[in-house]
């Protein structure tokens, strides 16, 4: 397995180095990643279950997309590149966003893009490795959910929630 490298940044998301994947203090470094809001026409929003395989938070649900920025790679080639190997989709019209800093407990710069589709039953394609399950979810019942079983969800679920709605 190919050992990735990826972008270490400080607190004004100015790079500073970059590390082996295996060697991030994902707790202490400042990482950069881009994700991905995926809604659909009845005011639905697409979580994704992260793979029990997972090292960090398995089996817990997030945002359909995201991922870390590599040595090679901007905020946006990073965006396609994950909406491709996470849900299959290839040529997506994304929507640059906002980008928010997410301090705890993780430490990363978070570049937001937007994917809306009318496919509610869209056959969206995740690697088992990555994604265990995916599921759309109307938003006001997302946040309730959240907010009452927030072990559900990866830590900072309700601030990345409330950051893009």
């Amino acid at each position: 397995m190919k050992r990735e490298k990826i972008v270490i940044v400080d607190e004004n998301d100015n790079i500073i180095c970059s590390k082996y994947r295996d060697e991030v203090d994902y707790y202490c470094d400042i990482r950069r990643s881009a994700g991905i809001w995926v809604t659909n026409n009845a005011n639905q929003v697409l979580i994704a279950q992260r793979s029990y395989k997972k090292k960090i938070d398995p089996g817990k649900w997030g945002p359909a997309v995201q991922g870390s920025i590599g040595v090679d790679e901007t905020y946006d080639s990073n965006a396609y590149k994950e909406i491709e190997e996470e849900l299959g989709v290839k040529c997506a019209k994304l929507i640059k966003f906002k980008k928010q800093f997410v301090s705890y407990p993780m430490k990363y710069f978070s570049q937001w893009y937007l994917y809306s589709t009318d496919l509610n039953d869209y056959q969206f394609k995740f690697p088992k490795d990555e994604v265990e399950n995916i599921k759309w979810v109307n938003k006001n019942e997302l946040l309730s959910d959240i907010e009452n079983n927030p072990d559900k969800y990866v830590p900072c679920m309700i601030d990345i929630f409330k950051f893009l709605i």
